[in-house]
């Protein structure tokens, strides 16, 4: 949060804090409104973690990819659009799931192998 505030406001919390020139219900309104694409934000995840512009980047994209599609005389996958961000929370879960599988698929070699 400190590196968010830091780089959209300027302000060095640990200053402000130690200074009590911020209460706690102004850091709150400060971080509920950190914008879009914030580093805050993408380390939460969700719709907010792209700011507007890699949104349209991302439409424009495909947008692009569509109409090489069609140029092609429509051969070939149909080009699909880029994945929703995903919640923190479900990328972690994602990746303790892989771990799980990864380490039951290394057990079952190990005592096929020994």
């Amino acid at each position: 949060m400190r590196a968010a505030l830091r780089s959209e406001y300027n302000l060095d919390l640990r200053q402000v804090w130690g200074n009590h020139t911020l209460s706690t219900h102004d850091l709150g309104d400060l971080v509920t409104w950190l914008p879009a694409g914030s580093v805050f934000w993408r380390s939460i995840g969700g719709p907010a973690s792209f700011s507007e512009l890699e949104l349209e980047i991302r439409e424009n994209t495909f947008w692009l990819r569509v109409l090489e599609w069609r140029e092609r005389g429509s051969k070939g996958e149909q080009p699909k659009r880029a994945p929703d961000a995903v919640w923190a929370w479900e990328r972690e879960a994602a990746a303790k799931s892989m771990s799980r599988k990864g380490t039951a698929y290394l057990e079952r070699q190990r005592r096929q192998s020994g």
